[in-house]
């Protein structure tokens, strides 16, 4: 930081305003005071004192240190795996600000749909080992998704109508299955695969136990704290097809009140009463509830050969199977397995124990986003009552019916939603003015407009657009020679989209250089 300080006094006494503008650049993202930036940085992302111990710090801690040292690197690309795990709603969306307007590039892995929506410009999604890349944010990302699926879809009708006519064949009378049709025969087990294997998906439903329209929880003026008080006087009630959230942030006491919910913990005042025919099923952020030495098989059998389901038997091979468990991995340890299979494991053991109460605590940490969907639509199906905290602001937005908010003060208001508590909480807050950034003196000979990044660009344009152009008119050219048609090699499908690509790039070159080119004043 201070050699940054030093090169760009250089920079001012030689004169060199290239230089300065590029320094002034990366300082606006590091601060001008490093100190106050390091402090001000912990504090937004919820870290612990900058005094704390690395070593004493929990796992969530950690993280949150580490998000804080990658964010002040300046660097070129960051690259950030679920960032959102362990920060609450508010710092969620203040990181979503901060890499919108970041200037270098965001490699992110994240399950958080809004984010993906605001910061994303490109998704590309892993699916059978395969890759597909698309242009956009979340919803952009949905719809070419679906576009291909319907083609692959269309594909995989002309299969079935294949494997109809090879399945007719292979009725016939056995004179007809000679050793010569070997091959055909292999072929039917081949379009079988396909077509199975494209079908596999999450089947996930939770079993309600007892129907019943009597309250299920009732608590009355709750109260409960530590070295200081985490709520007062909280009142609520939990009834069958309530999905209620959990909001507010880090440390606020969102999982002490899931704890008294969940009868792990007493409240210290009020009472909460239970309605007898009231079973709870929980999944806790900590994934507990697996036997790490166990196998899947057993973790989900107990030894048995056969689960019930709705009363009926079913093999455990067969039900594990609706949870993408395949036969190869019946025999492997919990221990060995990851995040997101640990839990579409616990979501398998509590779907065959049953409940009509379920305590959720982050549940979608770890889960791929057709696993989450699974998960959102069998709680929307639900004919219990569901109590969630999550960070995950389209999961609430999606599943709960009402949220209580964990606010300044110890106060727990319930809202109809999560959008009506922030806007609450955005009436409430006072506007703050930020405070005006730390620079030297010399700050104010630096030329304003274009950053150091953009005038290359700006520089770079008319090349880039001239050379686009000139393969423009070159395929414009081969598409209107009818010899070109005669040539086995020429792809004609390929060339018109390639010329379209090219059209469309020169277009949104052209505008770019128009708004650069306005600012380059």
């Amino acid at each position: 930081h201070q050699e940054l300080l030093s090169d760009y006094e250089e920079a001012i006494i030689d004169g060199d305003a290239e230089r300065m503008s590029e320094l002034q650049d990366r300082l606006d993202v590091v601060g001008w005071d490093l100190g106050h930036n390091i402090d001000s940085m912990l504090e937004r992302v919820g870290a612990p004192p900058a005094t704390a111990k690395n070593t004493n710090l929990s796992g969530g801690e950690k993280r949150r240190v580490a998000l804080a040292r990658t964010l002040l690197s300046n660097a070129d690309l960051l690259i950030l795996d679920e960032p959102t795990n362990h920060l609450d709603v508010e710092t969620i969306e203040w990181l979503e600000a901060f890499l919108k307007g970041y200037r270098g590039g965001v490699l992110l892995v994240t399950h958080d749909r809004y984010m993906l929506e605001s910061v994303a410009t490109h998704i590309v999604e892993i699916e059978n080992g395969l890759t597909y890349r698309y242009t956009g944010g979340y919803s952009d990302y949905l719809e070419e998704r679906t576009e291909r699926q319907f083609r692959l879809e269309q594909a995989e009708d002309r299969r079935l109508k294949i494997l109809a006519k090879e399945l007719a064949w292979a009725a016939r009378s056995p004179s007809a299955r000679s050793t010569k049709q070997k091959a055909r025969l292999q072929r039917i087990d081949g379009l079988k695969n396909k077509i199975w294997s494209a079908q596999e998906e999450l089947k996930l439903r939770f079993m309600t136990l007892d129907n019943f329209g009597a309250n299920l929880i009732e608590a009355r003026d709750l109260a409960f704290g530590y070295d200081e008080p985490l709520f007062a006087r909280l009142d609520f009630s939990i009834a069958p097809n309530t999905r209620l959230g959990i909001i507010g942030p880090n440390g606020a006491g969102k999982s002490t009140l899931m704890k008294i919910i969940a009868k792990k913990l007493k409240p210290q005042k009020g009472n909460i009463s239970f309605h007898s025919r009231c079973k709870i099923g929980m999944i806790d952020q900590k994934r507990s509830g697996l036997k790490l030495n166990e196998t899947v098989w057993e973790a989900v059998g107990g030894g048995n050969d056969h689960v019930f389901v709705n009363e009926q038997p079913v093999h455990v091979a067969s039900f594990l199977r609706r949870f993408l468990f395949s036969r190869e991995m019946l025999e492997q340890r919990v221990d060995g397995l990851s995040g997101g299979e640990r839990a579409r494991l616990l979501l398998a053991k509590l779907m065959l124990n049953g409940a009509n109460l379920i305590l959720l605590d982050e549940p979608t940490n770890d889960l791929d986003f057709l696993t989450l969907r699974s998960l959102e639509e069998s709680l929307l199906s639900f004919g219990g009552a569901v109590v969630v905290i999550s960070h995950d602001r389209a999961f609430l937005d999606r599943v709960c019916t009402s949220v209580l908010s964990f606010e300044a003060g110890g106060r727990v208001v319930e809202y109809a939603d999560r959008q009506q508590a922030l806007a609450a909480r955005r009436k409430s807050d006072p506007p703050t003015e930020t405070a005006p950034k730390k620079r030297k003196t010399v700050e104010k000979s630096v030329k304003k407009g274009l950053s150091f990044k953009e005038r290359k660009e700006l520089a770079a344009l008319p090349d880039e657009i001239e050379r686009l152009e000139q393969q423009q008119e070159e395929l414009i050219e081969r598409l209107n020679d009818p010899s070109s048609y005669k040539d086995s090699e020429f792809d004609v499908k390929r060339s018109a989209q390639m010329l379209q690509e090219i059209e469309d790039t020169v277009a949104r070159l052209y505008e770019r250089w128009e708004a650069l080119s306005e600012l380059d004043l």
